[in-house]
């Protein structure tokens, strides 16, 4: 039930967030939640997940455009965090896959319109 897995566990994972919200804001510090696409191949449900982060007060949610199971066997889908970036406003949403070059950090924020974009598994030199 923990990573990914977790996101097939609404219930768990709404009571997982709601409690760490309210401890990190007791402490004055942001919770930030990472998450995938969906678990399976072509089912995308984060989009039903990141409004609850939102209303929750999580302070910034990042997106991997991948689902579990696609692993690295499609590219990201940066369609989707773009259409999930709109359901976060005005929560900051961080766009995650194939960040190859500063050209693809350029071209995928200006796509999705995404807060941010962190550089992954690569280093842009």
């Amino acid at each position: 039930g923990a990573g990914s897995g977790l996101m097939n566990r609404k219930k768990k994972f709404q009571t997982m967030v709601k409690t760490m919200t309210s401890y990190m804001g007791s402490l004055g510090k942001p919770f930030t939640v990472k998450m995938r696409t969906g678990i399976k191949i072509d089912k995308n449900f984060a989009h039903t997940l990141i409004p609850f982060c939102r209303d929750s007060g999580v302070s910034m949610v990042t997106l991997h455009g991948r689902t579990k199971d696609q692993r690295y066997i499609k590219f990201a889908n940066w369609d989707y965090i773009r259409d999930c970036n709109q359901l976060a406003e005005p929560m900051p949403l961080y766009g995650n896959g194939d960040i190859l070059s500063y050209e693809d950090y350029v071209e995928k924020k200006n796509l999705s319109n995404v807060s941010d974009t962190p550089s992954g598994g690569y280093r842009i030199l």
